[in-house]
């Protein structure tokens, strides 16, 4: 049993872990390291290329410690990763030329206003089923260039890429650099049509194709190897919320999972069409084993949705996410109903909005307004949030799939399922991420299928929609909102 054993590393955006995994996927090793953020300034979020590198050495040798085995009886490794944060490397020397630019990180709004009113916001959106905005890679790629005076000549010597190939170029000693169809999709650059760097964005970016990545199928036969964790064979690589998709065996037309992390994330499974949406719904890959075999998924993604309690941590509103876990309990029985509002823009709105100039809000406060009615409201908002994205969506699908760690808290989602007055199914394995990526290892060039799952993974616990009266607080929501909207813009003007 040992020789089958595989290593999943998941680079996440708050935290990096390894799980080890035996063929019948029982979990057998793992361990966590939290990651460290830097916010420079208000809007930009960073983190250390090398750090996200040592972190992934890290937690793999340590969770081949605790699973008690050595490391040759790995026969492969997969990687799941935060997808639209970008690092910049000297091709030569591997040395990075700038922090990694997270996903969150809003500093390109600027340039994105300047590619929009240059017409070109149409012609994005059908080449890459994207919008332009500064969530994804390609503009942050600009600022590096522009910001760093690099020249042509000078880029010539110049990669980026996603974390995944981040990952895979230092593991295999410079030897690799590929990213897949997944990650690829989420930088702005790649054609969903020809699965390829388009030559025209290549072009408004300063890029040319050996800058980036090979583009690879999701998983299978990759011809890279980890040499620097032992020469294990790396055999999958998922954008992280596209390897949930998979963990959640959402492989049928239709299928919808939502995973409520730092943000929500939903997808929903629409096979090989790849048709463009004209709304706040972006088109995207969820994961494909050649050019011939991919599968599309339409996505509504938020940017704080677990990161809304870190912020009242650390703004002393409560000590923990304990405290603010009793509250809920506390107050959702009685029927809260206060007139408080909390939009966490903090630095822009995603779907189906997608303002980059709305900043956050807490609108109602009165002589009788609390903690307890702020933490009330940050929660209501995460529930709000999902809302807006499945009204956009059109969403039928009669069982929404939820997991991260937010879906761990019972009370939220008792609530949940009350505001969206539809059953929902939240999975009990924590790892569920790291878990759609082994699945993918396990099926190698055939998509995945349900005979791979586990009886663990298919263990869920079920919410029930109880009496709510949530219209009129949704529809203030909405107001709420539109008063974050364009703050950017009113505040330069003072």
């Amino acid at each position: 049993m040992e020789s089958k054993l595989l290593a999943v590393i998941d680079a996440g955006t708050t935290g990096t872990r390894c799980t080890i995994y035996d063929n019948n996927l029982n979990t057998i090793g793992y361990h966590y390291v939290r990651n460290r953020n830097f916010y420079p300034f208000p809007g930009w979020v960073e983190q250390d290329p090398e750090s996200i590198y040592k972190n992934a050495i890290i937690v793999f040798n340590k969770a081949v410690k605790n699973a008690k085995i050595d490391k040759d009886n790995i026969r492969e490794i997969g990687i799941t990763n935060q997808r639209e944060t970008i690092i910049g490397w000297d091709r030569n020397t591997g040395i990075p030329i700038y922090n990694a630019i997270v996903w969150q990180d809003n500093r390109t709004a600027d340039l994105s206003k300047t590619m929009m009113a240059s017409g070109m916001g149409d012609s994005i959106r059908d080449k890459t089923g994207l919008l332009i905005n500064p969530y994804f890679s390609a503009l942050k790629i600009k600022w590096i260039i522009e910001n760093k005076g690099l020249r042509k000549r000078e880029l010539n010597n110049i990669i980026f890429g996603t974390v995944d190939s981040w990952l895979i170029w230092k593991f295999s000693n410079g030897k690799s650099f590929i990213s897949d169809y997944s990650n690829s999709s989420r930088t702005m650059l790649m054609n969903l049509k020809t699965l390829d760097w388009d030559d025209e964005l290549l072009s408004y970016f300063q890029l040319e194709e050996n800058n980036l990545p090979l583009i690879s199928p999701s998983f299978g036969h990759l011809n890279t190897f980890a040499e620097r964790l032992g020469n294990i064979q790396i055999t999958s690589v998922l954008g992280d919320q596209q390897s949930a998709m998979i963990g959640e065996g959402c492989l049928d037309y239709g299928n919808t999972k939502m995973t409520l992390g730092t943000g929500s994330f939903i997808l929903q499974n629409i096979g090989s069409n790849n048709n463009i949406r004209k709304d706040g719904i972006l088109t995207t890959v969820a994961y494909g084993t050649s050019r011939s075999k991919v599968n599309f998924a339409l996505e509504g993604s938020t940017q704080i949705s677990g990161g809304i309690i870190d912020w009242l941590i650390k703004n002393r509103i409560v000590r923990s996410i304990e405290e603010a876990n009793r509250i809920l309990k506390e107050e959702k029985d009685k029927k809260w109903n206060e007139d408080i509002y909390f939009v966490p823009s903090f630095s822009g709105l995603y779907s189906p909005y997608w303002d980059s100039t709305s900043r956050g809000l807490i609108v109602g406060i009165s002589n009788n307004t609390n903690k307890r009615s702020i933490v009330m409201a940050a929660y209501e908002a995460v529930i709000f949030q999902i809302m807006d994205i499945l009204d956009s969506m059109n969403n039928t699908d009669r069982f929404l799939r939820i997991n991260g760690g937010l879906s761990q808290n019972r009370a939220l989602m008792q609530l949940l399922s009350n505001y969206l007055e539809r059953e929902i199914s939240v999975s009990i394995n924590p790892e569920i991420t790291s878990y759609g990526t082994a699945i993918a290892m396990i099926s190698g060039m055939s998509p995945p299928n349900t005979d791979l799952y586990n009886n663990y993974s298919l263990k869920r616990n079920i919410f029930r929609p109880e009496e709510s009266d949530v219209e009129l607080r949704y529809k203030r929501w909405k107001e709420a909102v539109q008063r974050s909207m364009g703050w950017i813009n009113r505040n330069q003007k003072l």
